[in-house]
């Protein structure tokens, strides 16, 4: 386990001990504001990290710009852990544990309806980025650039792990594995883009490149994703260290898998 990821753990824990009742002063509000992106995309891969669904809304909502896309990416995000977590219950014990699997279909459904337009309208904004930045001073177009980016590519990410646990709840479809598919294959290509702010402004892709490469079964993307991985990987943990994406999603297939 790598030192970040305890990081982000603790601070999870450090959340939930004082509770998600809203910043109290400033500081707080600063703390909550840089804390709460890092712990729930650790929620991701690290089952130790658990909120229910009214902790984790909790926990993202305060300070978003509403009807903002990207408020509205992170408000679908914030639902999926704890969904996760019901679906896990119901396949396990459907008997035993009251949750009806029915109900977790449904609320999947229901999250998979909500976040096609978020998706829809990341993309629209990252091809109006792509046209229009040259319009921006050099340094608020890269700003611009780099975000709008990773932006797609993280609803790219969210969408691969609606679809992965819709494989579980609904009967394994085709055409949710070739859904996730061309989107691993664009979390890919946005890889080549965002290398260009390399080494910070790329971080957030291994991540990303971690949800493609659970997303396809060619080999020849897997393949592809797991060299564009190593480079990034290089950014944090050198030359000389052994950590790859399929190290990493072991936990994002351990955490995202219900049964």
């Amino acid at each position: 386990m790598k030192v970040s990821q305890n990081h982000y753990v603790g601070a999870a824990q450090i959340l939930k001990s004082r509770g998600l009742s809203g910043p109290q002063d400033d500081f707080e509000r600063t703390l909550l504001l840089t804390l709460r992106g890092p712990v729930v995309l650790s929620a991701f891969c690290d089952s130790r990290i658990r909120f229910t669904k009214d902790e984790w809304q909790a926990l993202v909502l305060p300070g978003l710009n509403n009807g903002s896309v990207d408020g509205d990416l992170m408000i679908c995000l914030s639902q999926m852990p704890a969904l996760m977590d019901r679906a896990r219950v119901a396949l396990r014990w459907p008997d035993e544990s009251g949750v009806s699997l029915h109900e977790v279909r449904s609320a999947m459904q229901g999250l998979h309806d909500e976040y096609r337009p978020v998706l829809r309208k990341l993309r629209e904004r990252w091809e109006g980025t792509k046209r229009k930045t040259m319009a921006l001073v050099p340094e608020s177009r890269r700003m611009a650039h780099c975000h709008h980016s990773r932006m797609v590519a993280f609803g790219l990410s969210v969408g691969v792990i609606i679809n992965h646990l819709r494989g579980y709840l609904e009967h394994d479809d085709e055409t949710l594995h070739q859904d996730s598919t061309r989107m691993s294959e664009e979390i890919l290509e946005l890889s080549d883009v965002v290398a260009a702010y390399r080494p910070l402004g790329s971080l957030a892709m291994i991540l990303f490149l971690g949800a493609a490469w659970i997303g396809t079964a060619d080999p020849i993307i897997k393949a592809s994703i797991e060299i564009r991985a190593a480079e990034l990987f290089t950014d944090i943990y050198g030359p000389n260290d052994t950590f790859t994406i399929e190290d990493m999603d072991v936990g994002w297939l351990k955490r995202f898998t219900p049964s």
